[in-house]
């Protein structure tokens, strides 16, 4: 048994003459009642979205679904998925960390190739992160230190280098792709160094920038940025609320980046040339943090695993540091954000009551909602997606990501979307 099943059509096929955004008749007059656009001393525009101009919807059976549960071809069997992309021959490119392996999946569901592997020579991985087509060629990385690779559509290894341009001792992350001159460019968030809950230093601030994707070290830096907020208490020195604390979140594809505060519903679109073109936002606050918010933290905070046998004094010592954590007086308004085909903006909003399986795969047990935008900034639709999965590509008609069951068996699925136009009454 093959590990695929597909329904509808055929990824990639574009929804009949449904152009929703940049709409014309009733969308129009939505447009114009629900958006506000002004421009600020520096000539930025800025677009304040009052409410939806669309409603999209989630089918309710998957475009297509990969992987397998205990049995099956190996090829179908896959072990902590990482990342998903469908490039534009229809293949799709499954990234599997498990084994350093990208495998590649015809658009029928029948496995082609796989590529990669666990180990340090030429076109393997010890931590494969992704693989992101840019321009002709499939991106494949593993952290900004350690060799990436380059692979034709077809799965020829073409290239394989170190990249150049960031900083030794510094630690960075590469969050998404963006192509500037037809090239590819990693869009690089450097941590801010001197982080240390023992010393209470924290800095401020860190770079973002775009670094070319070869050994030459160009940069085209869009400039520095808060990163997260450290909350100070004098009993502690410091304590880092990272649950409730706002912080950083930024993605770039095609010719944008979009970067933002989690606690506002504000985000920054930046082009491939560094300059920043709009601010999108949209009216409304996040809830209020409430005392039963708070203990449900610490009861969490404070809860070892079953069968665990702290030293003796840890526990009363992490009691301190935790009751010592500040929050801040409302929870965050987002949680993450992916950048979308034709420049279009996905935000996830913030849930306290979400619950992902770990730190390091994040795939949500319970649905998730996300407002999405339009390259021209305008609040488009809320879109709600399904549990048990989380995005890594928005296309036009089709959601594509990591889908986990209840025994956390990973699959690659795209849930096609459908973009409904407003009512016009």
């Amino acid at each position: 048994m093959r590990g695929w099943r597909r329904k509808g059509a055929v990824i990639g096929a574009v929804l009949a003459s449904m152009w929703i955004l940049g709409c014309r008749g009733a969308d129009d007059e939505n447009r114009a009642a629900g958006v506000a656009a002004v421009v600020d001393s520096a000539g930025i525009p800025i677009v304040t979205s009052t409410q939806p101009v669309s409603e999209w919807t989630i089918g309710s059976e998957p475009a297509f679904r990969i992987g397998a549960a205990t049995e099956g071809e190996p090829a179908y069997l896959f072990d902590h998925v990482w990342d998903v992309e469908v490039a534009t021959d229809g293949r799709i490119w499954v990234t599997n960390q498990g084994d350093g392996t990208l495998r590649v999946f015809d658009p029928d569901g029948g496995h082609a190739f796989t590529v990669g592997g666990n180990g340090d020579g030429p076109f393997e991985f010890r931590a494969v992160r992704g693989g992101i087509q840019t321009g002709d060629r499939i991106f494949a990385y593993q952290g900004l230190r350690r060799p990436s690779a380059f692979f034709s559509l077809d799965g020829d290894r073409i290239e394989l280098g170190l990249l150049a341009g960031v900083p030794t001792g510094v630690s960075a992350s590469a969050e998404g792709v963006a192509t500037v001159g037809g090239a590819g460019w990693a869009v690089v968030v450097e941590f801010p160094q001197g982080m240390s809950d023992s010393t209470g230093v924290f800095a401020e601030t860190a770079p973002i920038y775009l670094l070319a994707l070869d050994d030459s070290g160009q940069r085209i830096d869009l400039g520095d940025f808060p990163m997260w907020a450290a909350f100070k208490t004098p009993e502690m020195g410091a304590a880092t609320n990272q649950e409730y604390g706002p912080s950083r979140l930024t993605h770039g594809c095609g010719d944008v980046v979009y970067t933002g505060w989690s606690s506002d519903w504000s985000v920054e679109r930046y082009g491939a040339d560094g300059r920043l073109e709009r601010i999108l936002r949209r009216t409304g606050e996040p809830p209020p943090v409430t005392d039963a918010d708070r203990e449900d933290f610490f009861d969490r905070m404070l809860t070892l695993p079953e069968g665990a046998v702290p030293p003796p004094g840890a526990m009363e010592r992490r009691e301190r540091w935790v009751r010592a954590m500040e929050f801040p007086e409302r929870h965050k308004a987002m949680q993450r954000i992916v950048c979308g085909d034709g420049g279009e903006l996905w935000v996830q909003r913030h849930d306290p009551k979400l619950r992902a399986r770990s730190m390091v795969w994040p795939i949500p047990y319970e649905p998730t909602t996300w407002d999405v935008f339009d390259a021209e900034g305008v609040w488009a639709a809320v879109v709600e997606l399904p549990a048990n999965f989380w995005p890594t590509r928005m296309r036009r008609d089709v959601v594509i990501g990591i889908e986990a069951d209840d025994f956390d068996i990973q699959y690659a699925v795209g849930w096609p979307l459908r973009r409904i136009p407003a009512d016009p009454g």
